[in-house]
């Protein structure tokens, strides 16, 4: 027999109470999005213990690409390159650095970037919207959009070189539909090989759309696309701390709330339930919590006196050689070896390997002999 509910059914006192009860949790309860803060996920933590992590290329010159792939590679971070920075861009690596996450604010600087830190995933993007794309992403974790938006996936999405930007993101949106978006009408641009990988679809759009100055924003029908207002601040978004605040402790706390000024910090609660409303950008918000994520568990640690290096060396043989006896500050001598050895291309990916090792390394790939004895780099012939 089919049952069916009209508003003239009487209800007992216990159903009336199952729906008065109902009623409160879909009024009062948050959505699933809400129930861990945006900085307090698995990835998010993750990230925010890697940027403490010892760094240890200093006083190097190297392009912005191999810099990434050594935060890549080296240090197991994920790192997003906006379309517009100019990627062969050279960089000196300062002595001063000390951490990952100095690494990744300085070379920010150094491009005239800033790096945006969305759950788990580092974003170098042109000046002006990295504090939207933080309160974009925050601001569609905490609403009630499909938990499928959310999912950490293996892969979400990857595409060969030479892709054309329309077609990644249409390919995008075939799987995540975004309301009233033509992927069509976009910039057309050629982009590099790339793999989303291990990230959330959320995490993913933020970073797609913000290459066009774009944000996904929540409408009634769904998730769509709206343009990045820089020349607006970003809203300041709530949340309510619980036990966080007692974590931190008080000094910590104090400090805090004397570096930002434009919160607002309201407590809520019983006296034996403290809670803390704070009203505050996400980018306190993520300042805030940031010390309760533990220590990394595999520091990069150097002594100095046996230091290991990550990257990568990409071109010409001659440049490579150039570049790495101006990097240890060493004399280049490479006496009468033909042009067609010079100009051979090569390609090496190195990660936690000595001097002596990448000296071998550019022995075997090019067929020459390479010495050092701390003040000339020596390459001749076998």
């Amino acid at each position: 027999m089919q049952l069916t509910f009209t508003t003239s059914v009487s209800l007992t006192s216990t159903w009336m109470a199952c729906y008065c009860f109902l009623s409160w949790f879909v009024i009062m309860c948050p959505a699933l999005g809400q129930e861990t803060h945006p900085y307090q996920t698995a990835s998010s933590i993750a990230l925010t213990s890697s940027l403490q992590k010892n760094w240890q290329s200093k006083n190097l010159r190297m392009p912005l690409l191999d810099v990434i792939a050594q935060w890549r590679i080296g240090y197991s971070t994920p790192v997003w390159l906006d379309r517009r920075i100019p990627k062969d861009t050279e960089l000196v690596l300062s002595e001063s650095w000390t951490t990952l996450g100095e690494s990744i604010a300085g070379v920010a600087e150094q491009i005239d970037a800033d790096a945006a830190y969305i759950d788990g995933v580092v974003m170098i993007v042109p000046k002006g919207i990295a504090a939207h794309l933080e309160t974009a992403y925050w601001s569609l974790a905490v609403s009630k959009i499909p938990r499928s938006w959310l999912r950490i996936e293996e892969t979400v999405l990857s595409w060969e070189e030479g892709a054309v930007a329309n077609d990644v993101l249409q390919a995008f949106c075939e799987r995540f539909p975004l309301i009233d978006f033509e992927p069509a009408k976009l910039e057309h641009d050629i982009w590099g090989a790339m793999s989303l990988d291990k990230t959330s679809p959320l995490v993913a759009a933020v970073g797609l759309l913000s290459n066009f100055d774009l944000q996904p924003v929540l409408r009634d029908e769904g998730i769509s696309v709206a343009p990045i207002k820089k020349d607006v601040a970003p809203e300041r978004l709530p949340w309510e701390y619980r036990n966080e605040i007692a974590r931190l402790g008080k000094e910590r706390w104090q400090e805090w709330r004397g570096r930002w000024s434009d919160i607002e910090v309201r407590r809520v609660g019983e006296e034996s339930k403290t809670r803390w409303m704070i009203v505050a950008p996400v980018s306190a918000h993520r300042e805030l919590v940031r010390p309760l994520a533990p220590p990394p568990k595999n520091p990069i640690i150097s002594d100095g006196s046996n230091v290991r290096y990550t990257g990568r060396y990409r071109g010409e043989l001659q440049a490579i050689l150039k570049s790495l006896a101006k990097q240890k500050q060493l004399q280049l001598e490479m006496p009468d070896l033909p042009q067609s050895v010079l100009r051979q291309e090569l390609d090496l990916v190195f990660e936690q390997a000595t001097f002596d090792e990448i000296l071998n390394r550019i022995s075997n790939a090019s067929g020459l002999q390479l010495r050092s004895d701390g003040i000339r780099l020596q390459v001749t012939s076998p």
